[in-house]
């Protein structure tokens, strides 16, 4: 059965150990928002496509302190733990509910996101679901909506090309003996396939991601990757 996020089962219990899968999380977040903080003007806005339940958020305004961010999500269990978990920032997240399915219509007439400056967008783990075709149409609507010179941060899984796989494989069992837990991705390929399926995800390769970047008007960039965990950087060019 393939996760449904509007679950409101499956959204508490990711959200009460978001890093269950991924032992590298924290690194890679401290490395994503080291990174918005390098490059955000105070008074312009931050976009969150796919804000699920706010820890994003929570991490970014102890650390950016007069950032404000809109994010977007189309799960309401997942919106109900951002609004809970983002109450000591009041005045600092909105949000909005959307499908990113329909990316497009973010950068339409009669889009529903508040009328800003939009300086910086980002997702962590909430486009890998997206097809090749999905993927292009939120990077199409980004670059309508950010200004000119504005940054998109994609942190996300990444595909795991075939007949490399028995090189992943190594890495992830490295997570295992480093930190204790390690991602289950399968004993081979056809069995990591077949747990992609059952979640929904339909990850690409970096390479896409970067031509689909370049295609949609910005100059992108691996700032950080581990086997199929990266972070892309994009600037509008």
């Amino acid at each position: 059965m393939v996760d449904d996020w509007r679950d409101p089962a499956l959204a508490q219990r990711w959200t009460g150990d978001p890093a269950m899968f991924n032992p590298l999380r924290a690194e890679t977040l401290d490395v994503l928002l080291t990174a918005i903080e390098a490059v955000f003007e105070p008074g312009k806005t931050l976009l969150d496509m796919g804000s699920g339940s706010g820890l994003v958020e929570a991490s970014l305004f102890e650390r950016v302190q007069h950032a404000q961010v809109v994010g977007v999500d189309r799960s309401e269990p997942m919106m109900a733990l951002a609004k809970e978990n983002l109450k000591p920032f009041p005045f600092q997240f909105i949000q909005v509910q959307h499908d990113l399915q329909d990316a497009a219509a973010l950068a339409g007439p009669n889009s529903p996101l508040p009328r800003l400056t939009y300086q910086i967008a980002f997702s962590v783990q909430a486009l890998h679901h997206l097809s090749r075709e999905g993927h292009l149409a939120v990077y199409q609507a980004l670059a309508s909506i950010l200004e000119p010179g504005g940054w998109f941060f994609n942190l996300d899984r990444m595909a795991v090309p075939p007949q490399m796989f028995d090189v992943y494989r190594p890495l992830w069992a490295r997570l295992e003996r480093t930190h204790g837990f390690g991602p289950d991705e399968g004993g081979d390929y056809a069995a990591h396939q077949a747990m992609l399926a059952r979640a929904g995800d339909t990850p690409l390769a970096v390479t896409d991601h970067l031509a689909l970047l370049a295609e949609a008007g910005f100059t992108p960039t691996i700032l950080h990757a581990y086997a199929n965990r990266a972070l892309i950087a994009a600037k509008k060019n």
